[in-house]
């Protein structure tokens, strides 16, 4: 007997008790007035109670009480057993399985240990507790693949750090001004990259758990677009790549602007830059659908985006990140963080890529931004 069907049976045998209690009552009551009765009879016939004496109602009304008690013990305790039985059948074994499986967070487990899952509610407990177990297996998956990509690219970093500071260290008073500059340039960097890599992960974090607030304000596009090229314009002279838009001045978008400059943008064009080669184009276009969408494509003539990538590319669970046309590394969390961004723009993102290999000349990606209509 499990605790549930045991609390269970403790009140119900209970509730039996204080049922028979007042009946019995209310029986023993109206069987004494039925032998007063016949007391008086007794007495109006013989003139004397022959049968119906004080001393025989007493032990009768005595005799009764007993035999209601031991009537309401044998209907409790038949009640009890039945209920038990019954309780068992249908839902009592299902907790003592469940019961046994509360250390075990494997869903093929739990379905191996019910034969059948009956089709009511504690069916639908049992469902519910595979879909829970389901879902929390595949987050502990996708954390623990988080979690190496992270281990993986700091590591990597640190080791840069650790090895510029050692050879530092060992040769400081003999090393040259110019490769001193150089290792702390290394050093810079890597922490730099470790710093960007974290970042990213907390932001995509912090937006899907809401804990970034997003408040959409009516944005002039031509003002995202001069502020995006200022950013990028070293960049953009070092690989000899150039950045187009046809200017729209009443053009405008509705988002949080540092998170779509910074989050979407910014990310967009580094990732176009990355695999853009010298005297490439980037070219950016702005429309608007008919019921109000607003439309930002950014298409490049990059070496394109391999086909198995593209399925995960705004998945930070799995490393898609390779090296630039330039050796240009990156964190693999950009285009993840470019998804979560506008999600919370009720926005969406979508993209197509030709590679190079296939496509030698008409290769390149094109990223496609949708923003909702004019909030009112």
């Amino acid at each position: 007997m499990n605790k549930v069907s045991f609390k269970l049976s403790i009140a119900l045998t209970l509730l039996i008790f204080l049922i028979e209690g007042v009946l019995l009552v209310l029986s023993v009551d109206k069987k004494l007035i039925s032998l007063r009765q016949m007391q008086s009879k007794e007495i109006s016939l013989y003139g004397e109670n022959k049968f119906f004496s004080d001393t025989y109602i007493e032990k009768r009304i005595s005799s009764y009480k007993i035999n209601i008690i031991i009537l309401t013990v044998f209907i409790s305790l038949f009640v009890v057993f039945g209920f038990i039985s019954v309780y068992h059948l249908f839902v009592g074994r299902y907790l003592n399985i469940i019961t046994k499986l509360n250390k075990e967070f494997s869903p093929e487990k739990t379905k191996l240990q019910f034969k059948q899952i009956p089709d009511d509610e504690i069916g639908e407990l049992i469902n519910s507790r595979i879909g829970m177990l389901t879902s929390l297996n595949q987050l502990i998956s996708k954390n623990q693949q988080l979690i190496r990509i992270l281990s993986h690219d700091l590591n990597n970093s640190l080791a840069v750090i650790m090895g510029n500071i050692h050879l530092l260290q060992s040769k400081w008073e003999v090393y040259p001004k110019e490769k001193v500059e150089k290792s702390l340039e290394k050093i810079s960097l890597a922490a730099k990259n470790q710093a960007a890599l974290l970042e990213k992960v907390i932001t995509i974090e912090a937006l899907k758990s809401k804990k970034i607030e997003v408040k959409l304000d009516q944005i002039n596009f031509a003002g995202l677009y001069h502020e995006l090229h200022s950013l990028f314009e070293e960049k953009l002279l070092q690989k000899e790549v150039t950045l187009t838009w046809k200017e729209d001045c009443d053009y405008f978008v509705w988002v949080d602007k540092v998170l779509f400059l910074n989050n979407v943008l910014a990310n967009l064009l580094s990732n176009a830059i990355k695999f853009s080669k010298k005297g490439d184009t980037i070219l950016i276009e702005t429309s608007v659908k008919k019921d109000g969408t607003r439309v930002i494509t950014l298409t490049d003539q990059g070496v394109g985006i391999p086909s198995e990538l593209i399925e995960n590319l705004f998945n930070p669970f799995i490393k898609t990140n390779r090296p630039g046309t330039s050796g240009e590394k990156g964190t693999g969390f950009g285009m993840p963080l470019v998804k979560e961004t506008m999600n919370s723009f009720g926005g969406n993102i979508f993209v197509t890529s030709q590679g190079e290999e296939l496509f030698p000349q008409n290769h390149g990606s094109v990223f496609t931004l949708e923003l909702p209509a004019k909030i009112s």
